[in-house]
């Protein structure tokens, strides 16, 4: 798939926005420098060259796995701690790691903006109100090994669904009386904005579910991500980005 190639298909009308502004146009491109955003101290050096290009077009796949699992994109992030889970002890691999917890970070947002401007133009769908929808980005934050990460990483989201089904349903008061979903996107596979020629595989994740407390469920997703990290492959950093919860 060739993100790019996306850009120009919008044939909607467009929506009105203020671009006027008193400084004077630049004819350099935008770094991540130039933005108003505040990366963390230990990664600034690694993500200032980070293009935008890179993240749009991350974001323009993210968006397109969104849409084929049904997201709604809809309510804000978490504020529990929880809201990124890391499933491993990246070691000295905890700068790269972060770097790339941050930049997907950034995608993640622009993708869920896209997909929600695009239910603006769909027949609205709105779920039950007793089921809650939590949306997040699964990747490898640090590869052990680039030859068969995406694999790796499926096995580990179908571990993490199992787990987490199983200690839900152990955990819920009456048995059999909850419901709980977890399906994810096969991987895209990219390169690593700031590690060289690592591979970084993502995929979209979507987790619903009624009966349970969010907190519970959050609970039990951050047990299955340390358990299935536990069982990958060593080097390997599963990180599930800024659970997003409607």
């Amino acid at each position: 798939m060739n993100p790019s190639a996306d850009r120009h298909k919008f044939s909607g009308p467009m929506p009105q926005f203020n671009l006027s502004s008193d400084k004077t146009p630049s004819k350099q491109p935008q770094t991540l420098s130039d933005s108003n955003l505040r990366p963390p101290p230990m990664v600034e050096a690694l993500i200032k060259n980070v293009r935008w290009d890179w993240l749009f077009d991350v974001a323009c796949r993210l968006s397109a796995k969104f849409r084929t699992l049904g997201l709604m994109c809809a309510g804000a992030s978490t504020e529990m701690k929880s809201a990124v889970l890391m499933g491993s002890e990246p070691g000295e691999q905890a700068t790269l790691a972060a770097a790339h917890s941050w930049v997907v970070a950034l995608a993640q947002r622009a993708a869920i903006e896209i997909r929600q401007l695009e239910l603006l133009e769909e027949p609205r769908v709105v779920l039950p109100p007793e089921i809650i929808e939590m949306t997040s980005v699964a990747f490898l934050a640090v590869t052990g090994s680039s030859s068969g990460s995406g694999t790796r990483l499926t096995k580990a989201l179908r571990l993490v669904a199992e787990r987490m089904t199983r200690e839900c349903e152990s955990g819920a008061t009456v048995p059999g009386t909850g419901m709980i979903q977890v399906v994810h996107s096969l991987p895209v596979q990219m390169l690593s904005p700031v590690g060289g020629k690592m591979a970084m595989p993502v995929a979209a994740v979507r987790i619903r579910f009624s009966g349970f407390e969010v907190p519970d469920v959050l609970a039990a997703l951050k047990s299955a991500v340390e358990g299935a990290a536990c069982e990958g492959k060593p080097g390997d950093v599963l990180v599930l980005s800024n659970l997003w919860t409607a």
